[in-house]
């Protein structure tokens, strides 16, 4: 309003309402095992587009309802979830972290011997793998191969503990053997007669 009179202007404003609602069951995982596929289920509503950055490389664009990905290598893996609506983007991001398994495995021993006997216990050598063996529930040695005297007769079951150590956490798998030890075991003898002369006989 002036002196010359009075005027109206108006504007008209379209508000969107942001209806993006990011829902999926991706959580921080820590998995023990090469090779590993991660499943989630999406039920993100009001994008407009998506996509899920595997952190490996891989994209996935406009994912289905449930998605699958497969991890061959351990590492530290960040999986990225992006919905794109015209009033902005969301993301979320989860870290993965995979580790290979040991796999224990223990050379064949002899299975039933003396007391004072000793015995060879040995594993496959692989310098990213840390051993343990274990013996009456205590630890007698931490290399992959090891000699041990028993001294007490009895049944014994020797434990090898093999565990990887990467990416923030340990893997473990461990196997066992059974041992009898005896104080003494049954001498054989074949007599076999004999038609010689012996003096005296």
């Amino acid at each position: 309003t002036n002196i010359c009179g009075a005027d109206t202007a108006i504007q008209f404003i379209n508000a969107i309402a942001n209806s993006l609602q990011i829902k999926n069951n991706l959580a921080d995982t820590t998995v023990c095992g090469i090779p590993y596929t991660a499943s989630f289920t999406n039920n993100t509503t009001g994008a407009n587009a998506q996509f899920w950055n595997w952190g490996d490389g891989s994209i996935t664009n406009n994912p289905s309802q449930t998605l699958v990905h497969s991890y061959t290598k351990p590492g530290i893996y960040t999986i990225t979830h992006c919905a794109k609506h015209v009033c902005g983007d969301t993301i979320i991001t989860k870290t993965i972290r995979l580790n290979k398994i040991p796999h224990s495995v223990i050379q064949p021993v002899v299975n039933n011997i003396c007391i004072g006997d000793t015995v060879l216990l040995s594993t496959d050598i692989d310098s990213s793998v840390q051993y343990k063996w274990h013996l009456n529930n205590r630890i007698i040695d931490s290399s992959a191969i090891t000699k041990y005297v028993f001294t007490t007769p009895g049944n014994y079951t020797p434990t090898l503990y093999s565990s990887i150590t990467a990416n923030g956490f340990t893997c473990t798998d461990s196997t066992s053997i059974k041992i009898q030890v005896v104080g003494e075991k049954p001498g054989k003898a074949n007599i076999n007669p004999t038609n010689g002369f012996c003096v005296p006989f």
